[in-house]
């Protein structure tokens, strides 16, 4: 009896560029964390990452070095599975990474909303500004669009990518901001953008960055009821002015928020967390917060009070409970991934 054509049926390998699997599990994982519960956030933040790490692993396999269909569905259920328990594992018995601010985000924060016409890309400060690039696409062809720089007028180093005219409406543009060939795609809505966005409220907290971190003093921005009539929340930018001493500190879209250093000696050059040298333990601090959308409007300004925690002394999960632990039982669960890829490479 012949087979039949199900069982034989073979899909073709799919081509899946580094950016798009990139854009795509990024985009995922960030709605994902987006309507997660604040305080799951600080529990499972490390935890969260490595999931969507061996998540990013399991659809470039799925995409690139796997034809059959069951075996696709097989090896990414595998796969995705085994992140969640790996995240599990390392949330119960240790919290990984130490998570560390950075300042370059995507500056749209990967949102597929509709731009403004008169929008305004954000450029984190450190930025190399030989790399952004904007064109519009007209039937497949990139047409380059003329756009200068607009630099904050606190001298910080940060700034925007503005248009030197209004986008046209209802079109697609791409624009390049951290990798030269990898553009993002964006389309325009139907004209301008002229309201700001508002929130409920806005405050800086005492708080330890989550993870095995060096020694550190730090505290994070905390807003709630955050909305816009074009960008996504989490998609704003915020900006933190602190009184004395006086230090402007922007945070682009998808940035954790905290402000601080890291402890004099070995590690006080560390990049993961000095965007405040002047920090000092017990030390009251004033502040003013504010929120900027896609098109530079700005939100009302509120006023802040706060202090820094010290990452040794506050309950900042920046040491494992049991490092020996964890990393018996991640080593449990990768060893147990390995096995069961072993055994269906064995199967006939």
């Amino acid at each position: 009896m012949a087979r039949s054509s199900r069982s034989t049926r073979r899909w073709a390998p799919v081509e899946l560029s580094p950016q798009r699997t990139h854009r795509t599990w990024f985009v995922a994982i960030t709605e994902l964390w987006n309507v997660t519960p604040t305080r799951l956030k600080s529990t499972y933040h490390a935890s969260y990452w490595a999931a969507a790490l061996l998540g990013g692993l399991a659809e470039v396999w799925r995409s690139c070095c796997t034809t059959n269909r069951i075996s696709v569905m097989r090896t990414f259920t595998l796969l995705f599975i085994s992140a969640l328990v790996f995240a599990t594992a390392s949330t119960a018995f240790g919290q990984g990474v130490c998570t560390c601010e950075f300042t370059s985000g995507d500056p749209l924060g990967y949102s597929k909303n509709p731009v403004p016409t008169n929008v305004k890309l954000f450029v984190a400060a450190g930025m190399d500004r030989s790399i952004p690039s904007l064109s519009k696409v007209v039937d497949g062809v990139s047409e380059p669009v003329p756009f200068h720089f607009e630099d904050a007028p606190e001298g910080t180093g940060d700034g925007w990518l503005v248009p030197d005219a209004p986008l046209e409406p209802m079109t697609s543009y791409e624009y390049t901001y951290r990798w030269k060939d990898y553009p993002t795609r964006m389309t325009t809505g139907a004209g301008e953008d002229t309201t700001a966005p508002t929130f409920t409220t806005a405050e800086i907290v005492p708080r330890g960055l989550i993870g095995e971190c060096i020694p550190h003093i730090s505290a994070i921005l905390l807003k709630e009821g955050a909305s816009d009539d074009v960008a996504e929340p989490f998609s704003l930018t915020w900006r933190a002015t602190i009184k004395s001493p006086a230090k402007t500190i922007y945070f682009p879209p998808l940035a954790w928020g905290y402000i601080g250093r890291m402890n004099k000696g070995e590690w006080a050059e560390d990049s993961c967390l000095n965007n405040f040298l002047e920090a000092e333990l017990g030390k009251q601090y004033e502040a003013t917060l504010v929120a900027f959308d896609w098109a530079g409007n700005v939100s009302r300004e509120v006023s802040t009070s706060f202090e820094f925690a010290d990452s040794e002394s506050s309950d900042c999960g920046c040491r494992m409970a049991d490092s020996s632990k964890s990393i018996e039982m991640r080593a449990f669960f990768l060893g147990a991934l390995a096995l069961l890829a072993y055994r269906r490479r064995r199967r006939p």
